[in-house]
This record gives structure tokens, C-alpha cells and sequence, in this order.
């Protein structure tokens, strides 16, 4: 409670010269220097005074305002009145030491102002507030100023897009009243666009996404650019899944036609996640996650297309984070296991060769396949220090196998698309056979044929380069994929691998028999080796020899072994 200022009554009662306000020079002096208005209320009889520039920080002539509630009525904002009013009973009612409010003003002009209005009132020694004095200062710059930083700190500079703090505490509120929808938008393959054309071709998709979107939701719910090339979406009311399936596939949809950058046109599309709250989550970050979560779902299941949020995703996207976040660890901590499977001239019964294969047996997930823990190592770039290790490592187990006598023609290594595109992969290569004093030839490069093919097109000068090392070049899973034969007398390819699905069905399958014998007559003809790949039974043994094929790999001569079982494979060679 403020107390009554004995020696400021004495004054204001005229007891005191202490007090002098007939000193107008001084007076009008400092009003001009502080460049405020200074006014008076008279509370007993509501009769308000202004002095000082207020026609420039107002624009209203004082003599037309006798009242505070003048004041406040032809002055004040309609929505800050109340607010005024209020600030002014808090601290009549002695809630506060100084009166103190700021609000917006109108002028004649119809422009709108801030001002900062301050006062102390005077009180008799009953404690009843009889006088006001205070001023009022122009603090529109500063709210502007302010503003701005506040627009800056809440949205993308880019798209004028809410962003991810906005997004957050618009989600927050809403997530406390409603039951909604939180979609994450991914721009599909966006690094390529940057990388290739230039940021400026990306920042300007990225600001033409951003408009059709908000042209498409309207006012369902609010956009946001959470980060990146991802947008997110905030559905107000809505988490029926047909609903959100039918603005899911009208996204998708207006991504079909392409964007106009500049002078090219470029065609992107979308993968989207969607979070249903409060079901997927009950707070702001597990909803966020969850349709982040999502959206990754859509990615990895091929991209241009949506996924809701479950139990059984986000499992998926834990154990591809683990296996990722493993493979980092997995060279330096000895994780990583070379096994060997023969490949047996049909002859003699003999080995001809052998194949290296990856193992990983990690101590937190116990035994990783290759068909889970291979893409993911590709997808993320680990592939190259992980091609790197087996390719070293099989070359010096191929050295001291030859240093013991033991007799076989090739070692095949598999090879990723991601390694033969790197330019050092070459050197790599030279490296391996100098220092194990390798021939070249014993060397042979497992590449698949949609691998291959992609080299042919976008480095066939790396690809010869290679292949003029004089190692061997064997193509895996050959008639897999979309063939395209020119390759084959393009290439001096020494080995074609006839995939496993084909040898399945082998004996089932006239098709699939007239397919296989086609492979060996090509091969034969073309003067190239060919291995059957995933033999298990006699039968397709047999069928195969009589085809004439060359050499046979499958668990029916011997599964994949570790470097000490296989060796025995080695001393005693006889597979008849």
C-alpha cells in the first residue's frame, strides 16, 4: 500500500513554497526537453490536463478532452480500453507503487500509435487518491521494433511460414481445448535440386510449396515450415482418417505438375507422416515425433505417399536407427565377420572360386541380415568405409590362403553403387592388389546389372578405368532386372551370375527353364563364365550341368563360412 507523502500535501494544500509551479519558463523547458506529454487528473472532479507536444504525439487537441474517460473513449483502442481502465483501478486500489499502462491509440488520421502512459497519484491523509499527475511517451518505434523481432523469432525469414516455435506453441494450446491432426510434409529427393541447380532453384521451390499448401488448406488449420524442406500442418477438429486421407491425397496430387523455376521446370513429390492427437501422443514433442516418425515411414517405403503414425512404425524406425547408429561403431569394435561361400567347377567337382560375404553380429541386436543392414549402410554413406574394410580384409585372406597352396582362380567382392560412383574407389582397387601382391585377375568385382548399367551412363570412363586394372568384372543377379544387352559386348565382363529366383523354380517351371538355358547359351556364346547362384537340390544341380553351365554356388556344395571353416573346405577340395 503506498503511503500519504505528508511534505507533498503540504505542497499541493499550498502550505509550502517548496512547490513551485508558476515557474512556466522552467516548466515548458523540460517538457520540450524530454519531448512527453505531462498530464494532471483532477480525481474529485474529473477534470484532466495535458501539457507538452501532445498534438504531435496524439494528434488530438487536449482542450477537446476533459476527462480521463474522454481520454480513454476517443483516444484508446476500442480492444486496449478495458485494459486501461483495469491498470488504472489496480493501482487507485493500491495493487501497484506506480500507475503504468501501454496500449494503442488512434489518431484523427486513423493511424494507430503506442504510447506508455505512467502517473502516481497524490492521496489525503485519509489514504483517498484526490490527484494524478504522469506522462505520456510516444513508444511506437520501440513496439515496432519489437514486433519485428518477435515476427523474426516466430517465423521463417523464407516462406513468412509460422515456424517450428510457433508451430510448438500453437500445437500446445491447441492440443489442451481440441482433438486434431499434425502432418509433416517432406519434400522428396530436395538435396539433389540444391546440389544441382543451387540453392537459389531451392529456396524458390521451397517458397512456391509453401503457397500451395496454405492454398489448399485454407482455413482447415495452419501451415508451418518446421525445418528444412519439411512443412507441417496443424488440423483444427479434425482426425477422422478418411478426411485426412482426402487432404493427404489432394497434397500429393497438386505435386504432379511441375514448378516453374525460373527458366526450368522442375517435378518434385511428397512423402507425408500423419500424427492424430491426443491418440498418437498426449503432449507437443511425442506428437511432433510421432509425425516425424511417419513421414520417414513414407520415405523409406518408396516416397510420394502418406503414412499414419502406430506402434509397429515407429518400432521400425527405432531398429533402423539402432542398425544405423551400430554400423558406426561396428568396424572400430570388430563387429564385422567375412564369411565364404565355394563356387565348384561342375567338372571336376572342385572349387573355382569363392564369394566373400559381410556378416554383422552386433552385441545389442544380436545378428543383423544383410538384406536389412546393406540399404541402410548404402542410404547413409557407410557403405564406403564398410566396402572399404571387406575389400581390404578379403584381399588379405586371399593372400594367405595363396601363400598356403591352396588352389582357386577368383575371390569375388561385392560391390555397392555407392562405392564404384566415389572417383577414389579406384585407387582404392590398386591399392588392395599392390600391397597383397595380388594378380589383378584373382580379383573379381560382383556388381549388379542395374548397378552396372547406371555406371555405363554416368562415368563409363571410371568404370573402364577399373576395368582396365584387369580385374574382373562378374555380373550379379543377372535377368533380374530391366536387361539391356548392349552392355554385355560394350564390356569385356568376365562372369554372368544367374540369380536365384530363376533356380528356384527351375524344375517347376518350363518358363523359368527356357530362361536359364537362354543365360547359358548367351554366356557360352559371348565366351563368359556363368554360376548359378542358390542351388540347394540335386535335381537343379543335374538340370544345370546338362544345360552346360560352368560352375554352381549354393548350400547344396556349402553354406557361407567363417575363414577357419572354409579353410577345411581348401585341404580336402573334393565337392563329388
Amino acid at each position: 500500500m503506498e503511503k500519504h507523502d505528508e511534505n507533498l500535501w503540504k505542497a499541493f494544500t499550498g502550505k509550502t513554497e517548496s512547490l513551485n509551479l508558476k515557474n512556466e519558463v522552467k516548466y515548458k523547458l523540460m517538457l520540450e526537453a524530454v519531448n512527453d506529454i505531462m498530464w494532471e487528473w483532477n480525481i474529485e472532479n474529473n477534470k484532466l490536463n495535458m501539457f507538452g507536444n501532445y498534438k504531435f504525439i496524439i494528434d488530438f487537441d487536449a482542450k477537446g478532452i476533459n476527462s480521463i474517460n474522454e481520454f480513454i473513449n476517443k483516444i484508446v483502442c476500442l480492444e486496449y480500453r478495458d485494459k486501461v481502465r483495469s491498470d488504472l483501478q489496480s493501482y487507485l486500489k493500491g495493487k501497484s507503487i506506480y500507475f503504468q499502462s501501454e496500449f494503442k491509440i488512434h489518431t484523427k488520421n486513423n493511424e494507430e500509435k503506442w504510447i506508455f502512459m505512467r502517473g502516481k497519484a497524490l492521496k489525503s491523509p485519509s489514504g483517498k487518491p484526490i490527484w494524478m499527475a504522469g506522462s505520456i511517451a510516444d513508444t511506437t518505434q520501440r513496439k515496432l521494433v519489437e514486433e519485428r523481432i518477435e515476427y523474426l523469432a516466430y517465423h521463417d525469414l523464407l516462406t513468412r511460414l509460422p515456424n517450428n516455435i510457433y508451430l510448438s506453441s500453437k500445437l500446445k494450446k491447441v492440443m489442451e481445448s481440441e482433438q486434431g491432426a499434425i502432418i509433416f510434409i517432406g519434400i522428396d529427393n530436395f538435396k539433389n535440386i540444391n546440389d544441382t541447380l543451387g540453392h537459389d532453384y531451392g529456396d524458390l521451390l521451397l517458397i512456391l510449396c509453401s503457397e500451395l499448401i496454405q492454398s489448399l488448406i485454407v482455413d482447415k488449420g495452419m501451415v508451418a515450415r518446421f525445418c528444412g524442406d519439411i512443412f507441417s500442418i496443424i488440423l483444427y477438429n479434425t482426425k477422422e482418417k478418411e478426411v485426412l486421407k482426402n487432404i493427404c491425397d489432394e497434397i500429393i496430387n497438386i505435386f504432379k505438375n511441375p514448378f516453374e523455376l525460373k527458366d526450368i521446370q522442375v517435378y518434385c513429390t511428397v512423402s507425408i507422416g500423419i500424427a492424430i492427437f491426443p491418440d498418437d501422443g498426449k503432449t507437443v514433442n511425442e506428437i511432433l515425433k510421432n509425425a516425424d516418425t511417419a513421414m520417414h515411414n513414407s520415405k523409406a517405403m518408396g516416397k510420394n505417399n502418406y503414412s499414419f503414425y502406430d506402434e509397429k512404425i515407429a518400432k521400425k524406425i527405432i531398429r533402423r536407427s539402432n542398425i544405423e547408429n551400430g554400423l558406426r561403431e561396428a568396424i572400430e569394435n570388430n563387429e564385422l565377420q567375412l564369411y565364404y561361400q565355394p563356387q565348384i567347377d561342375i567338372k571336376n567337382n572342385k572349387i573355382k572360386g569363392l564369394e566373400v560375404l559381410l556378416r554383422w553380429i552386433s552385441p545389442k541386436l544380436g545378428f543383423v541380415s544383410p538384406d536389412e543392414f546393406i540399404p541402410i549402410a548404402e542410404e547413409t554413406g557407410l557403405i564406403v568405409k564398410i566396402g572399404a574394410w571387406v575389400l581390404k580384409n578379403a584381399c588379405d585372406q586371399c593372400k594367405k590362403w595363396i601363400h598356403k597352396g591352396y588352389e582357386f582362380q577368383t575371390i569375388s567382392v561385392n560391390i555397392s553403387p555407392v562405392q564404384i560412383n566415389k572417383s577414389h574407389f579406384l585407387d582404392l582397387i590398386n591399392n588392395v592388389i599392390t600391397k597383397n601382391g595380388l594378380k589383378p585377375k584373382v580379383l573379381e568385382l560382383e556388381i549388379t546389372e542395374g548397378t552396372l548399367i547406371k555406371s555405363i551412363k554416368e562415368d563409363a570412363e571410371l568404370l573402364n578405368r577399373i576395368i582396365d586394372t584387369g580385374v574382373r568384372i562378374s555380373i550379379d543377379d543377372f535377368g533380374k532386372g530391366y536387361s539391356s544387352l548392349n552392355y554385355l559386348t560394350a564390356l569385356p565382363i568376365s562372369t554372368l551370375k544367374i540369380d536365384k529366383s530363376f533356380i528356384d523354380s527351375i524344375n517347376k517351371d518350363s518358363k523359368y527353364r527356357a530362361i536359364v538355358s537362354c543365360i547359358i547359351r548367351l554366356a557360352k556364346d559371348l565366351k563368359y563364365s556363368v554360376i548359378a547362384e542358390g542351388v540347394e537340390k540335386s535335381d537343379q544341380k543335374e538340370l544345370l550341368e546338362a544345360m552346360g553351365c560352368n560352375y554352381i554356388q549354393g548350400y547344396y556344395y556349402s553354406k557361407p563360412l567363417p575363414e577357419k571353416e572354409f579353410e577345411k573346405l581348401f585341404i580336402t577340395n573334393n565337392f563329388s
